[in-house]
């Protein structure tokens, strides 16, 4: 045991400020050093490092804060794609996203170059603000293109288009089951971190998962608040006024696309962000 208390100091050494150590290294070795811990029932006080231990926080304080756009398929954003992005947001947990009203300018692709149609003029679109720890937006930018590009792709596939029509109302019903899934998903984290199920956890998920999503929620919180006070630094306030939609309705496009979003599987894209 004086071998393994050992170890697992110079493992939680490395989760200190000024120990050279990455954000990702730091986090790394706190989830391993979590899972000793646990497996030998060794708790911090019996290796006198209470103090030592990066808080959510001064992992947030200690992170790089970004923006980054997307834009929307026509001129003005659907509700499909709004919904979309507010599936991405809440799977990525510490990332934020807003519509910039104040024009519809250029679409722009990810490098920053304007996008032209088949006649050759320049594409114009609203665009969507991802804003958070600069890593994380990145990576919900990159997810939300992917997932717009499927769904578009399938609508116009199965029903001609996507921006209206049946194809609309398809893209609609397939991202609704996506963001069933996504809080599905969340609510088992949130019921997980609090201990309510922990035979079962322990059972379909390993002994340490309570431990290693209930710290992943911490730092998200964290991130979040830390990511509005950014954001309120740069000189933007977000105000929250949700757009009204009048297009029309297919219930049949509805239901077919919610049945294909119903197989979308994140489970193994939200396990990755909360372990790594």
């Amino acid at each position: 045991m004086d071998s393994i208390r050992r170890k697992l100091r110079g493992i939680l050494a490395k989760t200190q400020d000024g120990s050279g150590a990455t954000e990702a290294e730091a986090n790394s070795a706190m989830d391993f050093a979590r899972r000793l811990m646990l497996r030998h029932q060794l708790t911090e006080a019996d290796l006198g490092t209470e103090n030592a231990r990066r808080t959510p926080e001064d992992i947030a304080a200690d992170t790089e804060y970004g923006e980054e756009r997307t834009y929307s398929q026509g001129t003005t954003l659907t509700e499909w794609e709004g919904s979309l992005a507010m599936t991405i947001s809440s799977l990525v947990g510490s990332v934020k996203v807003y519509l910039d009203r104040t024009k519809c300018g250029l679409k722009k692709t990810p490098t920053g170059c304007v996008e032209f149609d088949a006649k050759g003029k320049p594409k114009k679109a609203e665009s969507l603000r991802w804003y958070g720890p600069a890593s994380d937006v990145a990576d919900a930018r990159e997810l939300y293109d992917e997932w717009l590009t499927l769904i578009a792709a399938l609508a116009r596939l199965k029903f001609g288009g996507v921006l209206r029509g049946p194809g609309r109302s398809y893209a609609r019903g397939f991202v609704a089951a996506l963001y069933a899934k996504v809080q599905s998903m969340k609510q088992e984290e949130k019921q997980v971190s609090q201990g309510i199920t922990p035979n079962l956890i322990a059972a379909a998920h390993g002994s340490d998962s309570a431990l290693v999503i209930a710290s992943a929620g911490a730092i998200i919180e964290a991130k979040l608040k830390r990511a509005e006070e950014w954001l309120r630094g740069e000189g933007v306030s977000v105000v929250r006024n949700p757009r009204k939609y009048t297009a029309s309705f297919n219930f049949g496009a509805f239901n077919a696309g919610r049945s294909d979003g119903t197989n979308a599987d994140f489970q193994r894209q939200r396990k990755r962000r909360l372990e790594g």
